[in-house]
């Protein structure tokens, strides 16, 4: 059965060993991304994360739970770019569902030059592919 749809004990409490190579504190998004970097990538297999509460039991978990794809600069197109993609394979590289879905985003913009602002980004994100619209209010009613 796929790991998708089976339930298994995966971030479980484990004794704490003598040593580690890299120990993290937090568990939340950036601490699982360093830990999971360091051992999955930089092939270090001794990697801690310490949580004071339980894994995304802060804001990670339970108020933002956003990955966002829209580019401010051309300099965070590269990183954007590889994040969504570890974020689209991750359930099935760990055998375990991550609940990643995408979904569309609407921004509320209550001034012009908050307005211009977006109006800049999109023109970016669409240059890089990303789909963005700007919608008069008439618009977002429909």
């Amino acid at each position: 059965m796929s790991g998708l749809l089976r339930h298994r004990e995966f971030l479980r409490r484990a004794p704490l060993a003598p040593r580690y190579d890299v120990v993290v504190i937090g568990g939340g998004a950036v601490g699982l991304a360093i830990a999971y970097e360091l051992a999955a990538r930089q092939g270090l297999r001794r990697v801690a994360v310490l949580e004071r509460a339980y894994i995304g039991a802060g804001a990670s978990g339970r108020n933002t739970q956003v990955v966002r794809a829209n580019y401010n600069t051309p300099e965070t197109v590269p990183l954007y770019k590889a994040s969504l993609e570890i974020w689209r394979t991750l359930s099935q590289e760990l055998d375990f569902n991550i609940q990643f879905s995408t979904q569309g985003e609407l921004d509320l913009v209550h001034t012009r030059d908050a307005l211009e602002v977006e109006r800049d980004k999109a023109l970016l994100d669409r240059a890089y592919g990303v789909p963005m619209e700007i919608l008069t209010p008439d618009e977002v009613l429909e």
